[in-house]
C-alpha cells in the first residue's frame, strides 16, 4: 500500500473550506459505512488532536490513541443498539 498524502497542497484528500472535514473527505473517498465511524465522524467533525506535538509522529501516535480508544468505546454502543 503507497502513502497517501493529505491535507496539504495539491493533496487528494483536504478538507473543503466552510463545508467538508478532513475526515469527512477520508470517509466520502473510501466509501466507509461503518455506523461506528459514523458517530465518530460527527463527535470530532474537523478535530485538531494537539497542535502543540512535536514531531508528525507524535502528532500520529496521540491520533491513533485517541481514535482507536473511541472506535472501541463506540463499537461497543453499535453493537448493544444493534445498528
Amino acid at each position: 500500500m503507497g502513502i497517501i498524502p493529505f491535507v496539504l497542497p495539491r493533496a487528494e484528500i483536504n478538507p473543503i473550506e466552510g463545508l467538508k472535514a478532513t475526515f469527512d473527505v477520508l470517509v466520502e473517498k473510501y466509501r466507509i459505512k461503518d455506523p461506528t465511524i459514523s458517530l465518530i465522524q460527527d463527535i470530532i467533525c474537523d478535530f485538531e488532536v494537539d497542535r502543540i506535538s512535536k514531531t508528525d509522529d507524535e502528532i500520529l501516535y496521540k491520533s491513533f490513541i485517541v481514535f482507536d480508544s473511541l472506535y472501541s468505546q463506540l463499537s461497543i454502543e453499535v453493537k448493544e443498539k444493534g445498528w
